[in-house]
């Protein structure tokens, strides 16, 4: 089965209320939805696959596929990287093969993966940055609309306002949910440590990116002195940019994002060398 076309589509998505407007670290306004590009590849064999990525196309993917076999997925993430196609659009082009590819097989993708790893999912519903009262209404909105079990706020500007922002959630939610805040790595080394002890204080158990992991022995405390479960996404993508993190065991976690990676592939790769090391990538 060859590849015949592949086309962009750039989308937006409005957020609905209470997800948007979405404020992250930094404040302003916030966006008002999510965007995607959602990757069509048209083949030979009159298959058709669907992928969601990143970005646009900077560089004509047709130039550099067209013809080429949909199950030969290394050798085309290979040539989308030395024709100059980002990761973000790359991870799309990359899983509408594989969409190709499973449906040409007849079989779901999971299985040309290797099989089924796990029957059910829990996903985590991320809020931005509101005011405390608002973030726990909008906290108790997620589990009681939708059935959110795990939640997520952005933090990182100013510690106090996160803690404040904490402390409200948590006695919204008590055990029923599990809040994970992410700082994009906003707080310095020493902010971090003095943060997640009060964080751990209020219950939190995990949290993600509090510092960058430029400063290992900050982290490496928060973790085995504080005993809070260190997440880390910044700087996660290819396997190569796992190992330092592993090897300075900076991290419980870590939480690649496919289009950051490239794709799928590249994610298990990575998640077959954070195995060797026992850390599980979310």
């Amino acid at each position: 089965m060859k590849i015949k076309r592949i086309t962009g589509t750039s989308v937006t998505i409005p957020y609905a209320s209470p997800v948007g407007p979405y404020v992250g670290r930094g404040g302003g306004s916030g966006t008002l939805g999510g965007a995607g590009l959602i990757v069509k590849i048209e083949t030979d064999a009159d298959v058709v696959g669907w992928g969601e990525g990143t970005g646009r196309f900077e560089t004509d993917p047709n130039a550099i596929l067209s013809g080429k076999d949909v199950a030969n997925i290394e050798g085309a993430i290979a040539a989308l990287e030395t024709g100059g196609i980002g990761k973000g659009p790359m991870s799309g082009i990359e899983m509408a093969l594989w969409d190709a590819m499973g449906k040409g097989a007849d079989l779901p993708v999971c299985k040309l993966l290797g099989g089924v790893v796990r029957e059910e999912v829990d996903f985590c519903a991320c809020m931005g940055l509101k005011a405390p009262s608002e973030s726990a209404a909008t906290a108790r909105e997620y589990m009681e609309r939708w059935g959110f079990r795990f939640l997520k706020t952005k933090a990182g500007d100013d510690s106090q306002q996160d803690l404040q922002i904490a402390e409200a959630i948590q006695a919204a939610v008590g055990d029923e949910a599990i809040l994970r805040p992410d700082a994009n790595s906003g707080y310095s080394p020493e902010e971090a440590e003095v943060t997640m002890r009060k964080m751990k204080d209020l219950g939190i158990r995990y949290f993600e990116d509090p510092c960058s992991p430029e400063y290992p022995e900050a982290l490496i405390r928060c973790r085995t002195e504080i005993g809070m479960g260190i997440l880390v996404n910044m700087g996660v993508g290819t396997a190569d940019s796992v190992v330092n993190l592993l090897a300075n065991e900076v991290a419980d976690m870590l939480m690649p994002d496919p289009p950051a990676a490239g794709g799928v592939r590249p994610v298990m790769k990575g998640a077959t060398v954070a195995g060797a090391y026992d850390v599980p990538r979310l």
